[in-house]
């Protein structure tokens, strides 16, 4: 049997083991219940929240006039077609 430690503050440590086999992370959310054999907690269904990183890499690629030199491009290359 493993312990948790309650803080000062009120937080509730949870030891590692038992956060990686729960797969919980910082943050993940718990529901917190009373029953008659104690306190049980459950984890919340748990959105998987985006990679920003890859986000990140196209992040004010579109700024700098893209768009009207892509517009002027394909004006361009109507009117050699014509």
């Amino acid at each position: 049997m493993q312990t948790a430690h309650l803080t000062n503050a009120g937080h509730l440590i949870i030891p590692a083991a038992i956060l990686e086999a729960c797969h919980l992370n910082a943050g993940q959310e718990l529901e917190i219940e009373i029953t008659a054999q104690g306190i049980l907690l459950k984890a919340l269904a748990h959105i998987k929240q985006p990679d920003l990183s890859a986000i990140d890499a196209f992040r004010g690629k579109g700024k700098g006039g893209t768009v009207s030199r892509l517009l002027a491009d394909r004006q361009a290359d109507r009117e050699q077609e014509a």
